[in-house]
């Protein structure tokens, strides 16, 4: 019983968690959460109410399995943007490096 108690609390993230592992602070968090903002994301993961009310929550928890998820399918889709990006780029781009180390595309002269 204690075993699977433990796993439980180790499966189930706090608000700062979240934050690390997603690389957002709070107010984006709930924002990507808020059906009224411009940056809401309905496939964002939505937490679970530990006490309180859902109207009214005291405290929520998320859990990691659905965060981890999203954040997989947040890769996915940006590598498939990526691949999809040099395709385009594959008819005459070149790919040059910027100040902050990213890769960026320009199209050949």
């Amino acid at each position: 019983m204690a075993e699977s108690i433990a796993n439980v609390k180790e499966a189930l993230l706090r608000r700062r968690e979240v934050e690390e592992r997603v690389g957002f602070r709070t107010s984006t968090l709930y924002e990507r959460m808020n059906s009224d903002s411009p940056k809401y994301d309905p496939s964002f993961p939505k937490p679970i109410v530990l006490s309180g009310t859902p109207d009214r929550a005291t405290c929520v928890r998320w859990v990691r399995s659905e965060v981890d998820a999203w954040i997989a399918a947040q890769i996915e889709r940006s590598r498939a943007a990526q691949i999809e990006k040099s395709k385009l780029d594959g008819q005459g781009g070149t790919q040059a490096q910027t100040r902050k180390g990213r890769a960026t595309f320009r199209k050949a002269a």
